[in-house]
């Protein structure tokens, strides 16, 4: 069993020195003339394991392909998943990960471009354009969309919107002012996997490497329920709205079968931050990662583009819910498109937050309850 976990350890991208950790308390339970003896057999036997695993996939491709083990992508993308595995040697990167899915699912950086700004409303496709487009030296600019209302803020602490010229002048200022994308140089370091790619074992066994349990419980369960909204032979299209340090967004971008994810914040500051992340993950925009301040009561996108939303910890500080879901609705795909929303328990009652969602058009609402004080709404397009 020990030797087991070992192998899910190092399977989310962690080496051994986490060894000693699970070893303990297995050598307590045994006698004491008989620890010595059992320790040694069980290190070499999880260092045996470990060593062929690591032998078969690679040590950097082994954290890059961690998506793998959640359920609900397992149907969608398995010859790009395949293509991207063998191209995945232990020396390659993320993004060289990322880069043989796309070229299995024939998407050139061109083309990443052309589908991240068809997506958006007419309305915003200049902006898309000088964020997304190419650049003369062939790569997207990856820079963070403006793409908010003028002439109004939001005060998220305070639930309401505030009519300010002088606050959306700084905002356009800081969008013309923003930088783009930094590309990591060579390899990049060895990174820890977020949140989200974590699977169920790490927290049934109380592993834990500085996530908290919850974080994981929330991201495993709507990993799943979001891939399901993936179909075979197509790249899907993800929201992650209220986005914050960008998290589940780095992890659905993770998997072939997504093709483009937006990361949706109403504070510059935290997308700015999240970029940061993604960057010193090794990620690029050419994987089809793009961030955009938008109004979540005011999305920037065409009806029906979206395939998959994840909405955590968000709906309990927009000043009107109900239309945040009206809105998520039609960005939705119709006959599948999937919506994830996470709020505190102290917020919305499970029948009122049930009631909301079918009130905006939703089918198939379900209220689940992945940890104390935390209701996720699991819902649907027709």
């Amino acid at each position: 069993a020990m030797a087991e976990h070992v192998a899910t350890v190092a399977l989310n991208g962690h080496a051994l020195p986490q060894l000693p950790l699970l070893v303990g308390p297995i050598s307590g339970l045994l006698p004491l003339r008989r620890r010595r003896r059992s320790l040694r057999s069980a290190l070499a036997l999880a260092a045996l394991l470990a060593a062929v695993v690591l032998a078969f996939c690679g040590t950097a491709s082994l954290s890059s392909m961690a998506w793998q083990v959640l359920p609900g992508f397992g149907s969608a993308g398995l010859a790009a998943r395949a293509a991207s595995r063998r191209r995945c040697s232990a020396s390659a990167s993320v993004s060289a990960c990322r880069a043989a899915a796309l070229e299995a699912a024939a998407a050139s950086p061109a083309q990443v471009a052309d589908a991240a700004t068809a997506a958006v409303d007419k309305a915003w496709e200049a902006e898309a354009t000088r964020c997304w487009s190419l650049g003369a030296d062939g790569q997207i600019p990856g820079l963070i969309a403006e793409m908010w209302p003028a002439g109004r803020e939001y005060d998220w602490k305070a639930r309401r919107y505030i009519v300010s010229p002088f606050l959306s002048k700084l905002a356009a200022q800081a969008a013309a002012a923003d930088r783009p994308w930094r590309r990591q140089p060579g390899e990049r370091a060895a990174r820890e996997i977020p949140g989200g790619m974590k699977t169920d074992a790490d927290f049934t066994e109380g592993y834990r490497s500085g996530w908290e349990a919850q974080g994981i419980q929330d991201s495993a369960m709507s990993l799943s329920y979001l891939g399901q909204a993936c179909e075979p032979g197509r790249s899907s299209t993800m929201l992650d709205l209220g986005c914050g340090d960008g998290s589940m967004a780095r992890s659905l971008i993770q998997s072939p079968a997504v093709g483009r994810v937006f990361a949706i914040d109403c504070v510059r500051k935290e997308l700015e931050a999240a970029r940061e992340l993604a960057e010193k993950q090794g990620l690029v925009p050419e994987d089809g990662l793009f961030f955009v301040r938008a109004d979540a009561q005011a999305l920037p996108f065409r009806d029906g583009q979206v395939d998959g939303i994840w909405c955590g910890a968000c709906l309990h500080v927009v000043e009107d819910p109900a239309a945040v879901l009206r809105g998520l609705l039609a960005a939705l795909r119709p006959g599948g498109g999937r919506l994830v929303a996470t709020t505190p328990a102290e917020s919305f009652g499970a029948k009122q937050l049930e009631a909301m969602a079918k009130e905006a058009g939703f089918s198939e609402v379900t209220i689940k309850v992945p940890r104390h004080g935390v209701f996720a709404l699991q819902a649907m397009r027709a």
